[in-house]
């Protein structure tokens, strides 16, 4: 019979599950109620299927949002420089 510890350990499956669930939730970058994104826009992607993660986010291939007046200096030289990032500019 499992002890109360081994019935409530997780598969490294299940670990690796979490994990991706817990990185999507921490990709969302939402503006706050109230708070007006003021742009300009760029679109940020990853090179790699697996995504990046630079300057604090999550990026995808498919591409993420970004107010850039949202970001750090710091932030904006990490994107830039960053080789397995395409940064491309978001239109009104």
């Amino acid at each position: 019979m499992a002890t109360p510890a081994q019935s409530n350990a997780k598969t490294p499956t299940a670990k690796k599950a979490d994990n991706k669930a817990s990185a999507a939730k921490k990709a969302d970058i939402k503006t706050p109620a109230g708070d007006e994104s003021e742009g300009p826009f760029i679109m940020v992607s990853a090179t790699s299927e697996r995504g990046r993660r630079r300057a604090g986010m999550r990026f995808t291939q498919e591409g993420v949002k970004v107010d850039v007046s949202k970001l750090s200096d710091k932030q904006k030289a990490a994107i830039d420089a960053d080789p397995q990032l395409k940064v491309s500019n978001v239109k009104d």
